[in-house]
Order: structure tokens, then sequence, then C-alpha cells
């Protein structure tokens, strides 16, 4: 089920992103790495003007979080691994929306007769 949606999403399905971002199921092994990126979610850097774009959190913020839950040699290495991987996925799903919304206004905003 997830790969199909993880599909619909890449595609710009707005309803398949929507269902990502809801709340998933996680597996009880995943869980501690799922929290902590939602954890590091939320101090994701942002950048631009009229529009911000996200971008990831940063390597040394992750294995901070790592540390805090105790994680340590391979343990931290596999846990920084497996959050930065999660996060570029979310950040690259959040530019594809962004480029879809921006694409979707400009259409509004053109003028007849104007490419």
């Amino acid at each position: 089920m997830l790969a199909g949606v993880l599909d619909r999403a890449t595609k710009g399905d707005a309803d398949a992103v929507d269902d990502l971002l809801s709340q998933p199921e996680i597996s009880d092994a995943a869980a501690p790495y799922w929290l902590a990126f939602k954890r590091l979610e939320r101090s994701r850097p942002m950048v631009g003007g009229m529009v911000a774009f996200p971008r990831p959190v940063p390597p040394e913020q992750i294995e901070r979080e790592g540390r805090r839950l105790g994680f340590e040699h391979d343990d931290l290495e596999e846990f920084i691994e497996i959050v930065m991987e999660v996060d570029d996925h979310a950040v690259e799903l959040a530019m594809q929306r962004l480029a879809k919304e921006t694409e979707q206004r400009a259409r509004k905003t053109r003028r007849p007769g104007h490419a």
C-alpha cells in the first residue's frame, strides 16, 4: 500500500501527499526514527522571499537528537542515515508540492492570449 501511495505522491497526486503527511502506520522498530524526524521537522530551516523553500534539517541537529535518544557508535550512524533519508524525501515532496502550486497560480494569473 505504501509503495503505491509513494508512487502517486511522487507524481504529484495531492491526495497521496496528504495521505503520506497524515498519521502513518509505523512499526515499533521504525517508531524512534519517525518520532525523531517529526520532532526535528519543526526546526527545519526555510529560505526564500515570497515563497519559503524547505531546507534539509542539518545533520548536526539529527546527530544531537540521536545522542539525546541514547544512540551510540554504529547505531548513531544508522540513526543519522535513516532520519536524513526520510528528511530528504520530505523536502523533495514539499518542493514538488510548491512547484505544482506555483504553476497553478501562474496559470490563473495569465491573461487571455498570452502564453
